[in-house]
């Protein structure tokens, strides 16, 4: 499963269009499945979950167009070539001086080298939850904004507490 999995994000990485569109959807897609799990879809019209899913997607796509950067930044090679260039500073600087230091030195480069691309991966899905997360309250605004300039983007819903009939259930007469 990793490894089918590993193959299609591969073809994603080179393929800027179509990881754009994959990260967009996926991000409205769970900016979505967010208003319906916590029940706020309940009291939210088609038009403003439509407006989150709008935001959110747009900041998705946008936040996946870095992730060929991030691969290529967390790749074991790329992290292997920056723990080399650090490992000649830090001898140039006396830093590293006895075999001991050198040896040390090497097994932390190893262990870093092996963890970097899932450090990689859990950076993009971060930036990805967040890029969604926040697209969906800028969609938010954008309806609030819609209503305040009178246009009919969330309506009052017939649950909602201004209505007459809630009015008068708080007060106990009906």
């Amino acid at each position: 499963m990793i490894k089918l999995a590993g193959k299609y994000a591969k073809d994603l990485l080179e393929r800027p269009g179509a990881l754009m569109a994959t990260g967009g959807l996926g991000a409205a897609g769970l900016a979505t499945l967010g208003n319906m799990s916590s029940g706020e879809a309940d009291y939210e019209s088609p038009g403003r979950m439509g407006l989150e899913a709008l935001g959110a997607g747009t900041l998705g796509a946008l936040a996946s167009r870095r992730l060929p950067q991030l691969a290529k930044y967390y790749s074991p090679v790329a992290t292997k070539e920056l723990f080399k260039k650090t490992g000649q500073e830090m001898v140039n600087a006396g830093v590293i001086r006895t075999p001991a230091d050198v040896k040390d030195y090497a097994r932390i480069a190893a262990m870093s080298t092996k963890a970097a691309p899932y450090a990689g991966a859990t950076y993009g899905a971060g930036l990805m939850l967040g890029a969604g997360g926040l697209g969906g309250q800028i969609g938010g605004g954008v309806a609030n904004i819609g209503n305040m300039a009178g246009l009919p983007i969330d309506p009052e819903m017939p649950g909602s507490s201004n209505t007459m009939n809630s009015r008068l259930n708080m007060q106990g007469y009906a």
